[in-house]
């Protein structure tokens, strides 16, 4: 008996995201900001718990909601008035926001949908102003169509929806939702949309995620980035692992055989080419970073300089070169950067272990001793 097969997917054409703990992990510091400006008053802590304050239950939740509340189960908070504490709230989140731990694979899935011109936008119940402050501070406004929070005079994520189709001209079944909370899986079920759950029963993260999102948009996987491989395997670097590490820098000699020891490498954490995609706390942390690694390698290897590269042409992924340049060197200027691949090939003798290593443990603990002023 003949059967017929069910209908195949619709292809998807635009792309709707969560924000909180889909692509930055910024629930615990959301709630750590409430419960610092509830610990102002006595009680205020206890009071906050017997407040909803979590939207992604599903639950109708608001900053504005959660602030009413807590002044109706706390006396002293009355006086002060919800709004004023909506707003210490909103002045402690956006400091938090910027240097929050991103999502692995969100900086890279945010640019390959930019590359690919499919219609991306960020769909938050945080309030537009607050969400589009905080994309811009993480450098994200420049890979989406648009953000879209709550609006202060009601809406949600279902009309985010609906507005994210009708900009990207396509039905509610070609609009795929990524979030991480039962909001958002009612919010994709309500509008009619398909979703993918990140976290719990759901997706790992953003990049495991990846390839099944960009094959129902009908798009190729994207190409193996070898940074973003050599940071998920940290524990397979050579001499003792990491040289130094932050939130957004990772530091590591460069891999075996290699042409000159002590040629470290400095890689940033998130898939990002290089400083123009930078959101500011790389802005701000990438010159001090080089100055005090290159000063740290320096000491360490009495270089007469420190020979500083990075192109991210081999893999579009920044990484930074850092190569001592001896007093006595026999090779200068840019072939240097040719030395380690003549070494793995052969053609020169590869810097000893035994040099790399004692390189690698001086740097390692003169930065343990004076880290980076970050």
């Amino acid at each position: 008996m003949e059967t017929t097969p069910p209908p195949a997917p619709t292809v998807l054409r635009a792309v709707s995201l969560d924000f909180d703990d889909t692509l930055i992990e910024s629930e615990a510091m959301k709630r750590a900001a409430l419960v610092r400006v509830a610990s102002a008053f006595d009680g205020g802590e206890a009071a906050l718990g017997r407040i909803q304050t979590d939207s992604r239950t599903g639950a109708k939740v608001t900053r504005h909601t959660i602030f009413r509340d807590f002044c109706r189960e706390v006396p002293a908070a009355r006086a002060v008035g919800a709004e004023a504490l909506v707003d210490r709230y909103s002045e402690a989140v956006r400091e938090g926001i910027a240097s929050a731990t991103e999502v692995h694979g969100a900086s890279r899935l945010l640019a390959e949908l930019r590359d690919r011109n499919v219609p991306t936008f960020i769909n938050s119940a945080t309030p537009t102003s607050a969400l589009q402050d905080a994309v811009k501070a993480r450098g994200w406004d420049r890979f989406v169509s648009a953000a879209l929070g709550a609006p202060e005079g009601g809406g949600d994520k279902v009309d985010n929806l609906a507005e994210i189709a009708k900009r990207a001209g396509c039905t509610a079944a070609a609009v795929a939702h990524i979030g991480d909370g039962a909001n958002d899986a009612s919010a994709a079920q309500r509008f009619g949309s398909a979703f993918f759950r990140i976290g719990g029963e759901g997706y790992r993260d953003i990049s495991a995620l990846m390839p099944v999102l960009l094959a129902r948009l009908g798009l190729p996987a994207p190409a193996t980035c070898r940074i973003c491989e050599k940071n998920s395997k940290l524990d397979a670097l050579p001499y003792g692992g990491l040289v130094w590490s932050s939130p957004r820098w990772l530091l590591l000699h460069a891999s075996k055989p290699t042409g000159v020891a002590g040629h470290l490498m400095l890689h940033a954490r998130r898939h990002v080419v290089g400083p123009a995609d930078f959101n500011d706390c790389e802005a701000a942390e990438f010159g001090p970073v080089l100055r005090r690694v290159s000063d740290a390698l320096q000491t360490a290897t009495g270089a007469k300089r420190i020979y500083t590269c990075f192109m991210s042409e081999s893999s579009p992924h920044l990484h930074v070169h850092l190569v001592p340049r001896l007093h006595d060197a026999d090779v200068t200027g840019f072939d240097v950067f040719q030395l380690q691949a003549r070494a793995k090939s052969g053609a020169v003798e590869a810097a000893g272990d035994d040099a790399c290593r004692a390189i690698v443990d001086a740097v390692r603990a003169d930065l343990a001793a004076r880290p980076p002023s970050l």
